[in-house]
């Protein structure tokens, strides 16, 4: 048989599986306003963000570079901590994130909105060591890590990622942004994170 023919029937049955988790209409990310310019103009473009860059290496394992990364969320009630945080860092409170106010969440906060449906590729959902999937919601053995570069999903887990992130290695287009008052209103109806429950 053809091999040309041989992939189209490929990819026709991979359409028709069904796939192995339910995948989210929209992707959460949360930054300050300072970003905003940039992620209009180039998209979340991976980085090594605050929280690695006080982790003690930026190698992995093996010795390796950590590769540059953007996180982002599924769950729209989880969203806010890292905002918070984001928020205190930038203000110069260190630890002290109980200074954070709702009045610097409209004047610094920013929530990127990805949609789901503008990608094919280059997401990816962390669910356990190894255990890994594309934005389809099929598990996959290979992640891409831009440049035309993969990994192999058993050598791929990326420094402070938690439980059920979605990740790319790659810049993700955003969709929508939420500031001022209305990311107050969002975050007062739909957070559940204690940091944001103690804001005053």
């Amino acid at each position: 048989m053809d091999q040309r023919l041989i992939e189209v029937l490929q990819k026709v049955v991979e359409a028709q599986r069904p796939s192995d988790i339910k995948v989210p209409k929209h992707l959460y990310h949360e930054t300050i306003i300072d970003d905003l310019a940039a992620i209009k103009q180039e998209g979340l473009v991976p980085k090594k963000g605050d929280i690695i860059q006080t982790m003690p290496s930026l190698e992995d394992d093996y010795g390796d570079p950590i590769p540059d990364i953007t996180f982002l969320s599924d769950d729209k009630t989880e969203v806010g901590g890292y905002l918070v945080w984001k928020i205190a860092n930038k203000l110069g409170y260190g630890d002290e994130w109980v200074k954070v106010t709702w009045n610097d969440i409209e004047k610094y906060g920013l929530l990127v909105i990805v949609n789901m449906g503008s990608y094919k590729h280059a997401l990816y959902k962390y669910v356990d060591e190894g255990e890994i999937y594309d934005s389809q919601g099929y598990k996959t053995n290979t992640i891409e890590i831009g440049n035309g570069k993969t990994m192999h999903s058993q050598d791929c887990c990326p420094p402070s990622i938690e439980q059920d992130d979605w990740f790319s290695y790659e810049p993700v287009l955003a969709d929508r942004f939420v500031t001022g008052k209305k990311l107050v209103a969002f975050l007062k109806k739909v957070s559940t994170q204690s940091w944001i429950k103690q804001l005053k």
